[in-house]
């Protein structure tokens, strides 16, 4: 299943591998661009998490709707958490003390990522797994998307409980988005970032580049992380406390 955006961009349903660290979960559309899959180990346009005060609540459901040539509806349902095991045995706590203690100096500060990556490389040595595991749902995200010449348009509607906190994210392969213009500078990728301005992300080996607009009521964020196959992704989040929210993506290329 797949929808024409403009020559050469196609748009179709992602792919999932094993491999991947966000394997299992529902993510958003797909694209190629001449032919060639650009989503990488990212979400696509349009997947959605939810985040409560302890911890991240993933989709692995998701129904399509409807689909009108240029639209397609999925309805994400909010039904999944992340859990780390070494084969049989879940380790859950001990790698998040871990990760407690790492993760703000490896998103604050460039010295401490390296620490970060050896622990994210020392997990694959070590054979730790997440896997995403069901639980009752917390609710149900719909999510139109509509393709305008080079544009998305992402409408999205959300039947949550107060509380639950929504990232709209939007994510291709970071080994091709390597470039990144916050505003009308050049700046350099971090894991994230909070941003304000217009975000262009930048592939350079396909003249190719997506453009994001800040929201108003939405906080902004854009980042990138590659390692090994398990991460490979690079874009841009809305975080939005209320039910409604739409955006769109623009798409430039060079021939």
């Amino acid at each position: 299943m797949s929808y024409q955006l403009k020559q050469p961009l196609v748009f179709d349903m992602p792919e999932s591998d094993p491999y991947h660290e966000i394997h299992g979960i529902q993510r958003g559309l797909s694209i190629r661009y001449r032919g060639a899959s650009l989503i990488g180990e990212g979400v696509g346009i349009g997947g959605v998490v939810g985040v409560t005060s302890k911890k991240a609540i993933f989709p692995l459901r998701a129904d399509l709707v409807d689909q009108k040539g240029r639209e397609l509806l999925k309805i994400f349902h909010l039904n999944g958490i992340s859990l780390k095991f070494i084969g049989p045995f879940l380790v859950e706590k001990p790698y998040k003390a871990l990760k407690a203690v790492l993760s703000q100096p490896y998103l604050s500060s460039r010295y401490y990522r390296p620490a970060y990556i050896l622990m994210m490389a020392a997990r694959t040595s070590l054979g730790v797994r997440s896997r995403y595991v069901e639980i009752g749902s917390l609710g149900t995200v719909s999510v139109r998307y509509r393709l305008d010449g080079d544009t998305v348009l992402v409408d999205a509607s959300a039947d949550i409980p107060k509380g639950l906190k929504l990232f709209y994210a939007n994510e291709l392969s970071g080994r091709l988005f390597t470039h990144l213009r916050v505003g009308s500078r050049p700046s350099k990728f971090t894991p994230w970032m909070e941003v304000s301005d217009e975000v262009t992300l930048s592939a350079p080996a396909l003249n190719l580049s997506m453009t994001f607009y800040p929201l108003k009521d939405c906080r902004m964020f854009v980042g990138r992380e590659v390692l090994g196959r398990r991460l490979d992704w690079a874009g841009v989040s809305y975080q939005s406390s209320k039910p409604n929210i739409s955006y769109k993506v623009g798409f430039r290329w060079r021939t």
